[in-house]
């Protein structure tokens, strides 16, 4: 959670998939994104129109 009490991170735990957290973002434009993993293992989705 962050500073304000909302969710920051959401934590996949089941097999098969790295423990790391999914990111619920917004872009400069305000377009949602989610980002997943950390340095050189992060990727970043965007809706695509």
């Amino acid at each position: 959670m962050d500073e304000d009490g909302e969710v920051a991170v959401y934590q996949v735990v089941t097999t098969g998939v790295p423990l790391l957290g999914f990111e619920f973002t917004e872009d400069d434009d305000g377009n949602p994104t989610i980002v997943h993993g950390r340095g050189v293992a992060e990727y970043t989705f965007e809706k695509v129109q």
